[in-house]
């Protein structure tokens, strides 16, 4: 039996809906069908486990290498098997992802999650060609990575880990690296050396380390960008709420172009100080709160309906309200002149991606 022929883009457009498993198959029919399925196959690869990223990896390199041009997402993360522990993944293992990457000509998207945060070199620059978009790199922020990311001329979106030591200085970028870079995720002394770059999103990790010196990277932050619309801070003590409002409103420009800002931990009472603040803050659209502290906590559809109102007296531009306790959230939304309560999707303030849409 023979196999209708048809134009190989037609075969590209009906493959783009095809299953991995769909694509396997058809990888089998004839060589002109393979070439195609081969390319959709390899375009878009998420691999969680070490010996199936081991086996891509030489699958990748195998006849020259022709199929690296395919790939255009690379995810790896190791998950171990429920209950078992993370192993530590040999050197070989690491060498064998650099070899994969460095014919990745055409790569777009990658992540790359290192938990022992040692094996930067593999994106020695010497052996990559690809020219990212969007980067996740849980790997430390040391001068191996700094010269990855200076070879980086189209980067927009970067999510980044802490330094190895953590008693040292995270190692700075050149001032002309990162010109497109819009959207920034990771820890408060990374984003520190980023502050040059045209930021529109950016969300900070502050733990009780940095807390100190959160108020000058605010100053900072408002003195060096102004594209910023979107901030979220991860693990921001009560006590630090009025200084980042303060900071955060000092100036009006940077206070108006603001459209989101989270996860603020919401004062009990006394609120009159951050009313103060928010009336400056006139384009605010989202705001998201911590109220896990509260005795009692305002778990009643009533009483979050009742906050998100008080709220939007002082911040009349808010559009969207969301309010955490522990790993619940519930988004408030003003429509017809009324608040209604939607339906929530994220488990955690950190995995939460609405600061990244607004």
């Amino acid at each position: 039996m023979t196999v209708p022929t048809l134009p190989l883009e037609l075969y590209a457009r009906i493959f783009q809906y095809a299953r991995q498993s769909e694509l396997l198959a058809l990888c089998l029919v004839n060589k002109e069908i393979n070439r195609v399925a081969e390319r959709k196959l390899y375009s878009d690869v998420i691999l969680r486990d070490a010996q199936a990223a081991l086996r891509f990896c030489h699958s990748i390199v195998a006849r020259d290498g022709y199929r690296g041009a395919y790939v255009r997402r690379f995810w790896f993360w190791h998950e171990p098997k429920r209950g078992g522990r993370m192993p530590l993944l040999p050197e070989q293992f690491w060498s064998a992802i650099q070899t994969a990457l460095s014919i990745m000509t055409e790569l777009e998207d990658l992540t790359i999650v290192d938990t022992t945060l040692r094996n930067t070199w593999i994106l020695d620059p010497k052996y990559t060609k690809f020219q990212l978009l969007t980067a996740r790199l849980h790997l430390a922020w040391d001068s191996n990575l700094v010269s990855f990311i200076d070879t980086q001329t189209r980067l927009r979106s970067l999510q980044a880990a802490a330094p190895l030591d953590d008693d040292e200085p995270p190692c700075p970028i050149a001032s002309t690296s990162l010109r497109t870079l819009q959207v920034f995720e990771g820890p408060l002394l990374v984003a520190a050396e980023l502050l040059s770059c045209p930021l529109t999103h950016l969300r900070l990790f502050a733990g009780d380390d940095t807390l100190s010196i959160l108020p000058i990277f605010i100053d900072n932050l408002i003195e060096d960008n102004k594209t910023l619309r979107s901030l979220s801070v991860i693990h921001v003590h009560p006590r630090m709420v009025l200084p980042l409002f303060e900071g955060l409103t000092a100036h009006s420009d940077f206070a108006s172009r603001l459209r989101y800002l989270g996860v603020i931990c919401l004062p009990s009472e006394h609120r009159d100080k951050l009313h103060k603040y928010l009336m400056k803050l006139n384009q605010l659209q989202v705001l998201e709160v911590e109220a896990s502290h509260w005795d009692p906590q305002p778990s009643h559809a009533a009483a979050q309906r009742v906050l998100a109102s008080e709220l939007r007296i002082f911040c009349p531009s808010l559009r969207l309200v969301v309010f955490w306790i522990g790993h619940r959230h519930t988004p408030w939304a003003y429509v017809g002149d009324e608040w209604t309560r939607e339906e929530s999707k994220s488990t955690s303030a950190q995995e939460d991606t609405l600061w990244r849409l607004v």
